[in-house]
This record gives C-alpha cells, sequence and structure tokens, in this order.
C-alpha cells in the first residue's frame, strides 16, 4: 500500500470513530445526550473589610473561568454544568465586601456562581484540588480589597444577562440543619387497582407492596433517612393525592415503583425511568400513556396537567431537580447491574404524572414486567425482593453520600 493511500485509510479510520463517537452521544428520541453534571454539595464565604476566601465542593472536576464585571460590580464564575445542593451556609455572606451570593443554571452547559460587591475587589488566586482524605474536589478562590481603578482595569464592562441571571434556589436534596433525608416509597397501584396480572395470576398491586415494606425497613435502617409510604395497605390512592403527598412532606427522593405487563412476553428486566415529555422510545410512551389513565379504573377522571408558570424559579429548580433525577437513575442501573438483569437500555424516560413535582428528584421502577414468565417468578420471591432492595438502599447510599460526609 503506498503512504498516500495508507493516510487516507487512517483518516476514514479515524473518521469512523469520530462518527461513531457522535452517535453513541444520541438518546434514542434522537436528542444528544448530556455527561452527568457535577454535584456541588457545600459551599461558604468567609472573610473581612480586607480580604475574603471562597470554598466550593463538588464531587467531581469542573471547569472555570472568573470573570469580574463593572455593570453591575460583581465578580462571576462560569463553570461547567454543575447541581447545587447547598445548605443556607452557601448564601450567609460576613461583613466583607461581598454584598450576596447567588448561583444557578445558566444553560444546558453552563452554571455561575455570582457575588455582587459592594466595593471594589479583585482575585489574589485561585485554586482546584483532590482532598486527599476523600473524594471531594475544593475550588478556592481568595479576594482582596481594591481600589476602582484597580477593580476598572481588570472588569469587563457588559452586565451578567438578566434572562440568564442564578438565583438563589431551595433546590432538591437540600436540608435544614439536622433534618433527615425524606424519602418516598410510591407503591403503584393497590385497592379496586389490581394493576398487571401475571399469567399465574400475580396482581402488581401485591408485588409493589411487598416490596416496598422491604425496602423501607431497609431504609428507615439509616438514622439519617426518614422513610414515608404514599400506601401502606392495599388501598387505591389517586394520582393526583400521590404527587400531593410528596409535595406536601417535601420529599428529598421519590421511588415509585411497578411492575408492568406488556404485548411482548419476551420482553423482561428491570427499568429506570425519569420524567421528560416527549418520552425515549415508543414503548416508554406507551407505559406513561398506560399509567396516566389508572384513575379511570376507580371512576376518576384523567389527572389534571397543571398550567404551564413562567417563573425562572421553578424553571432552575425544575432543571436541577431533573439533574439530581438523573443522577440517582444512573446510580440505581449501576447497582442493580450487579445482580439484577435489565431491560435493554435501561435508562429510559417518559411523561409519568407521579414524577411530576417540579422540586422533588424522582424516578419510576419497573422491577419486572409479569407478562414475562421468568420475571413473574422472580416478582413473587421475597429473598429476590430483598437482593434487589439492598442494590436500590446502595444506590440511594451513593446518592445522599457526599452531603452525610459533609455532615459529619
Amino acid at each position: 500500500m503506498t503512504s498516500r493511500r495508507w493516510m487516507i485509510a487512517v483518516l476514514l479510520t479515524l473518521l469512523a470513530f469520530a462518527i461513531g463517537g457522535r452517535h453513541h452521544a444520541i438518546a434514542a428520541d434522537g436528542a444528544q445526550q448530556l455527561p452527568v453534571p457535577a454535584v456541588a454539595y457545600s459551599a461558604r464565604l468567609a472573610g473581612d473589610k480586607q480580604r475574603a476566601r471562597l470554598i466550593v465542593d463538588f464531587d467531581k472536576d469542573v471547569s472555570y473561568k472568573i470573570t469580574a464585571l463593572k455593570n453591575p460590580k460583581s465578580i462571576v464564575i462560569n463553570m461547567s454544568r454543575s447541581v447545587f445542593s447547598l445548605n443556607k451556609d452557601a448564601t450567609d455572606v460576613p461583613k466583607s465586601f461581598v454584598e450576596s451570593v447567588r448561583f444557578g443554571t445558566i444553560d444546558a452547559h453552563t452554571s455561575r456562581i455570582v457575588l455582587a460587591l459592594s466595593s471594589s475587589a479583585v482575585v489574589s488566586r485561585h485554586k482546584f484540588r483532590t482532598l486527599e482524605e476523600s473524594n471531594r474536589r475544593r475550588l478556592i478562590i481568595d479576594f482582596v480589597a481594591a481600589s476602582d481603578t484597580q477593580f476598572a482595569s481588570v472588569a469587563r464592562e457588559e452586565a451578567v444577562p438578566h434572562d440568564g441571571a442564578p438565583v438563589e434556589m431551595a433546590g432538591p436534596a437540600k436540608r435544614a440543619p439536622g433534618r433527615k433525608f425524606l424519602i418516598v416509597l410510591d407503591p403503584g397501584h393497590g385497592g379496586i387497582d389490581y394493576g398487571a396480572m401475571g399469567q399465574q395470576g400475580t396482581a402488581e398491586k401485591n408485588v409493589t407492596l411487598k416490596f416496598a415494606e422491604i425496602l423501607r425497613d431497609l431504609l428507615a435502617a439509616n438514622p439519617d433517612y426518614e422513610v414515608r409510604m404514599t400506601r401502606d395497605d392495599d388501598s387505591f390512592v389517586s394520582l393526583t393525592k400521590r404527587l400531593d403527598f410528596v409535595r406536601s412532606k417535601k420529599a428529598d427522593l421519590l421511588i415509585s415503583i411497578h411492575a408492568d405487563s406488556l404485548r411482548q412476553r419476551d420482553i423482561r428486566g428491570a427499568t429506570i425511568y425519569t420524567l421528560s415529555t416527549r418520552g425515549s422510545d415508543r414503548l416508554s410512551r406507551q407505559l406513561a400513556r398506560k399509567q396516566n389513565r389508572t384513575d379511570l379504573i376507580a371512576g376518576l377522571g384523567l389527572p389534571e396537567l397543571a398550567a404551564p408558570v413562567n417563573d425562572i424559579l421553578i424553571d432552575l429548580t425544575r432543571r436541577e431537580t431533573r439533574q439530581f433525577s438523573k443522577r440517582f437513575a444512573n446510580a440505581l442501573v449501576l447497582s442493580l447491574e450487579q445482580g439484577v438483569r435489565l431491560i435493554s437500555n435501561p435508562l429510559r424516560s417518559a411523561n409519568f404524572f407521579v414524577l411530576r413535582a417540579p422540586e422533588v428528584p424522582a424516578v419510576l421502577m419497573e422491577l419486572g414486567y409479569l407478562s414475562n414468565a421468568r420475571d413473574e417468578e422472580l416478582l413473587k420471591s421475597r429473598q429476590w425482593h430483598e437482593m434487589v432492595a439492598n442494590l436500590v438502599t446502595r444506590a440511594v447510599d451513593d446518592l445522599f453520600a457526599p452531603q452525610l460526609a459533609e455532615k459529619r
């Protein structure tokens, strides 16, 4: 082969890899899959009128850029996409040249921290490092008081865009000091609503309740968790009441539990769903439509959809919540892989009504499918339930581990 042909062959191979790499970044519904964001789970500002230091702890590396702006006078830290799960200390401001601290999501790729200044200050140094005693990544930024002339020499003229300004947010998984993480388990169906039925007569409502009880007991053994259930007996609870329960309790996490049936009896394995209005695939959309109509069995109408709210705070909170939901879904799949058969492409999304609380991270978990004979056998087994519940508990622990580490 001539050198020219060899070079062409190499280029074609590299092109094929590039196209393949982009292909794997595309979801089933054609949308680009974004990388899992970092989680900022601790932040604090300390200092006086002469010096100040901002410390932010993340669970993974982030890229960042610091900019001083003249209008309004502020210092802005733009960073790669991050989710803020911060306590009140993050917005406590000492008596310094920093007037307030805000943080939030700017777009699909960028998050931002804004320090509004009451007087001029400049960055003296900054660093990003890994703490040796833990898996934390720590961003440290030091500021010093400066003259207006010094500040003007490094600041840019443009203002922080109003439509992209971050706001202080309650956010998912944010707790008052001393409060336990509240986890709500939602056993699907119940009462007059049997849900799916297996070929051997196994009712979905019984499977979901039995599994939820086992999972509840495992989670409740952790002193950092409080566990509630949308139903703890064979009673019917409407979708609206389930959602109202989750929101009224200000839950930190919702796990809705199901074991549905499909026309394709060869499909089996667990599936994890997060919320999306479109749905990742046809099967997911079909299941969501089916679940959203369960109230009709009890003679109720379809649950009403909330009117769209044009509020940046709610919109940002919804974005943060979805990122937490996806983060937990990923952790759940990784844990379940250790002992559970999973459906092909187990991470999916659909417009399930019960997942629609904008401030509560939530997943819907299909333990398996009662339409499949092998799955039905497993879904009747208490030993199998206990094994799966242990794997789910492990994923919950992984989700809350960063904040629990900070608490200790």
